[in-house]
């Protein structure tokens, strides 16, 4: 068997296996010179050759899926609030309420009163007004009217004005300047324009 011969009879067993094992669902892969293969000796040539190797790689379609990969890691849960604790509640200080004193009013002003009195014996009538502000006037009538006695018979009366200025007296003569005493009973009545009024009754 020369050179020749052998070279094609140690191939034909690798084609043999390399159709049964593409026919088995396993890729060959052939590595030759290019691949920095070591030369080996044929027993049967006279020089060194290059020889093919196989290498078997399994394609096998039945192989089982590899695995997903895993899920991503679920994120750090949110981080607490911030706890706050609310102010103590301090209730404001109770208020006594006072309330605020107010002055009860001033009493009302007495009213004006006008006032009458006689001398003894008599000859004059006292007239004067309490009450009222000072350097006031005020308009009045005296009415000297008798009631009974011998003046009375005869009807006699008398009427005159004046004016009473602030709480000053006003002298207004009466009695025998009117006429000569009888021993009648007069009445003698002042009237004001402010409203006021007295009386008194004499006997001259």
């Amino acid at each position: 068997m020369d050179a020749k011969t052998t070279s094609s009879w140690y191939r034909r067993p690798g084609v043999f296996v390399a159709s049964a094992t593409i026919a088995a669902g396993v890729s060959i892969a052939m590595l030759g010179p290019s691949d920095q293969d070591p030369a080996k000796i044929d027993a049967a040539s006279p020089r060194a050759t290059k020889s093919l190797e196989y290498i078997l790689v399994t394609t096998d379609p039945w192989a089982p899926d590899p695995e997903p990969p895993p899920p991503p890691a679920a994120p750090p849960p949110p981080a607490a609030p911030p706890t706050y604790d609310p102010p103590a509640y301090n209730p404001p200080a109770t208020r006594e309420y006072v309330p605020q004193y107010v002055p009860p009013p001033p009493p009302p002003a007495p009213p004006p009163q006008v006032s009458l009195r006689v001398d003894n014996p008599i000859t004059a009538v006292f007239v004067s007004m309490a009450n009222v502000p000072p350097g006031s006037t005020v308009g009045c009538q005296l009415a000297d009217v008798a009631l009974s006695g011998a003046a009375a018979a005869i009807g006699w009366r008398k009427d005159e004005g004046f004016t009473l200025v602030g709480t000053q007296e006003t002298i207004i003569p009466a009695g025998p300047p009117n006429g000569p005493a009888t021993g009648s009973n007069f009445r003698l009545t002042v009237t004001c324009d402010n409203g006021t009024s007295n009386s008194l009754d004499v006997v001259y």
